[in-house]
């Protein structure tokens, strides 16, 4: 049987989603609990891959499993899982569901804040100078975003990806500066390595005058690098949602 799993996870403590060997990955944990309770070797299959430090509010993965699952699974489960790992659901899916190749949308959530704060440590980036910035220019920049096609200049240069097409379907700043609260929301039918990061940080240049709006576009347009390439922190991102047919 097939089951699809549903999560949430800080990942500051780990090196990113996928089992690498120079860290402790959601994965390796995920794989190591599921085989202890299950008292089998698991292998499970993510909707997606995340940086390391980068969080999720919603992912998901799927795992292979001969038999029934036990009464209250989840409940046992999450009891011996670490505390910044949490399972919120599991169901029975066809045998041939796979969790990133069905997946029809993902979106991230990217967070700021300008005054320091002890409780966002690790969970939003603190950058002071966003509250020089005037709101209308980074949404004017992402308007050139949301009319881009092709986002090579915006992908690591280590990717393996084979196109740099992506269907941008919702890129917006949403503002709250009396709660000191900075987001950027950007969603697409698939994402390149470091892509949002990069297209974040390339908004925040924009703002801040280290770039203009014409280098953006062109950027986009013919494909051609950034002058000032920059990815912002991982503590800020975050996986929003997965969306399936």
């Amino acid at each position: 049987m097939r089951y699809r799993v549903q999560i949430s996870y800080d990942g500051t403590s780990y090196c990113g989603w996928q089992n690498q060997p120079n860290g402790i990955s959601i994965q390796q944990i995920l794989e190591n609990r599921l085989g202890i309770k299950l008292q089998k070797e698991i292998s499970i299959t993510g909707c997606c891959r995340t940086d390391s430090g980068v969080h999720a509010l919603q992912s998901y993965f799927h795992f292979d499993f001969d038999g029934e699952l036990p009464n209250d699974f989840i409940h046992a489960l999450n009891y011996f899982l670490p505390f910044d790992i949490s399972v919120n659901e599991i169901v029975e899916v066809n045998a041939d569901f796979h969790a990133r190749f069905d997946a029809t949308a993902r979106a991230y959530v990217y967070k700021i804040h300008s005054i320091k704060n002890p409780f966002k440590h690790n969970k939003s980036f603190y950058f002071p100078q966003i509250k020089n910035i005037d709101p209308s220019v980074l949404e004017e920049a992402a308007m050139i975003i949301r009319e881009g096609t092709e986002f090579g200049p915006f992908c690591k240069t280590t990717s393996d990806a084979k196109t740099m097409y992506c269907q941008i379907m919702e890129a917006c700043w949403l503002f709250d500066r009396d709660h000191d609260s900075y987001e950027f929301h950007i969603s697409a039918n698939r994402f390149l390595r470091g892509m949002v990061r990069l297209i974040a940080g390339a908004s925040l240049q924009v703002g801040l005058g280290k770039m203009n709006m014409v280098e953006l576009r062109e950027a986009l347009v013919n494909q051609q690098p950034l002058s000032k390439p920059w990815a912002v922190p991982a503590e800020g991102l975050y996986l929003k949602s997965i969306l399936y047919p």
